[in-house]
């Protein structure tokens, strides 16, 4: 079957299962979150095309000082707003315009919900409903291009075995399968991080020559859109300057690139394309980009302390490092692994060092070496890279654990068996009668 096909038919499949298990949507709770996520869509896409904003004349947030920027006004002022990257804001703002649904109501963010009286916040959430069901087939087709990749990606070292597992312990599951099918933004930067890691893993025998220029600059703009889609979208850039490093020493160790230029460029024209997509699609941060970074980091700091000291108790905080490694042990051997949450089997910790050890075989074979490596880099950079975010134990922020778990699992399950195959064609090869001329 040829290979795009494949991948095709993979994602309609790991579609079909995630719409399979999703709740009817008349009898299915409509989220606040996905209402706000809709309402400030429909305001940033309007605004981006310059109409009139239904919300002009809303007056500033008290606790801000706006400074001009009509990216920080109105309902941008909401953690919705100028604190997030624009990207899937206009992906579901475009549906809603596309399905001619254009209304909404400032009421559903609680700071402008203050004195409209009783049931004003159900009432705009209503005001966005038409265009939900629409906006959430986008996540789900992330979703379900997100476990077609990494069938492909474990393939690529494990076989098809390999590959069946890490597809089908993702779409399993449960953190996955809960988020899926409403809106949520994180898997705009999980399938760029994704993709970036199938195409890096495609061109890895040509980066280092002038071949892969084209590749390189794919792998800076799917780094910038990650990051533009979700701030911690900006653990796939170093991922890509470590792709692009070991790639070109490996290749260089066989001759077949250049001096250190060969890594030097490619970083420069990735570097270039990433910083370029993230201030497009992040217009709050203009005119003083370092400045207003740095703002947005401290808002972000200040939001989850105050998330933290009003969810921590319940859910699980995390402060020190041991904490954050701690509550992040769930996704690995808890409710959020798939093995456990259906068999309740303690299995994903001793599985995901398997799937390591599975990887540190292949990479002292010369034909996957380059493969393995690139691999891993994905792997521990968005593993620890999202356990040391992990600010307290809320369902959504485990989604960063789901494909990694899902690889190593799938590899550890998968690659064994694929080596014993491979084993067993190659015995009958050799017992074969050699023919004579």
């Amino acid at each position: 079957m040829p290979a795009p096909l494949r991948f095709l038919l993979l994602t309609a499949l790991a579609a079909a299962l995630f719409a399979a298990t999703a709740p009817d949507p008349r009898q299915d709770r409509f989220e606040i979150d996905e209402a706000e996520w809709l309402t400030i869509s429909i305001e940033t896409t309007r605004q981006a095309l310059g109409d009139a904003s239904p919300l002009d004349g809303i007056p500033p947030s008290p606790n801000r000082d706006p400074d001009g920027n009509p990216w920080k006004v109105g309902i941008h002022q909401s953690t919705f707003g100028f604190m997030n990257p624009l990207l899937p804001k206009f992906v579901f703002g475009g549906i809603s315009l596309a399905l001619s649904h254009d209304q909404y109501d400032a009421a559903v963010f609680p700071r402008f919900a203050k004195g409209a009286g009783q049931g004003r916040t159900q009432r705009a959430k209503l005001a966005v409903f038409p265009p939900l069901i629409a906006v959430r087939s986008i996540v789900t087709l992330l979703a379900a291009l997100s476990a077609a990749l990494l069938f492909l990606i474990a393939q690529r070292i494990g076989g098809w075995p390999a590959g069946a597992l890490a597809f089908g312990l993702f779409v399993a599951s449960p953190v996955v399968a809960d988020h899926a099918t409403r809106i949520r933004t994180d898997f705009f930067p999980m399938t760029f991080s994704l993709l970036a890691l199938w195409l890096a893993l495609l061109a890895s025998k040509k980066i280092g020559t002038r071949s892969a220029m084209r590749t390189i600059l794919g792998l800076g703009l799917l780094a910038g859109l990650a990051v533009g889609s979700k701030l911690n979208g900006a653990l796939l850039s170093p991922m890509v300057g470590l792709w692009i490093l070991l790639a070109w020493l490996d290749n260089r160790q066989e001759s077949k690139t250049s001096g250190l230029h060969g890594v030097l460029i490619p970083w420069c024209l990735a570097g270039l394309a990433t910083l370029s997509l993230f201030f497009l699609f992040s217009p709050h941060l203009w005119p003083a980009p370092i400045e207003n970074l740095g703002a947005l980091m401290e808002g972000w700091e200040n939001d989850i302390n105050h998330q933290k000291d009003q969810y921590g108790e319940r859910l699980g905080r995390a402060d020190s490092l041991g904490e954050h490694f701690a509550l992040s042990a769930k996704a690995f051997n808890g409710e959020y692994e798939p093995i456990y949450a259906f068999l309740r089997l303690p299995l994903g910790i001793p599985l995901v060092l398997i799937g390591l050890v599975v990887i540190g075989a292949e990479i002292r074979r010369a034909t996957s070496r380059t493969d393995a490596k690139l691999i891993l880099v994905y792997l521990l950079i968005a593993g620890l890279g999202t356990a040391l975010w992990l600010p307290f134990g809320r369902n959504n922020f485990y989604l960063g654990f789901a494909p990694v778990v899902s690889l190593l699992e799938g590899l550890a399950l998968g690659a064994p068996l694929y080596w014993w195959h491979q084993a067993r064609r190659a015995n009958r090869a050799d017992a074969l009668p050699s023919s004579t001329a």
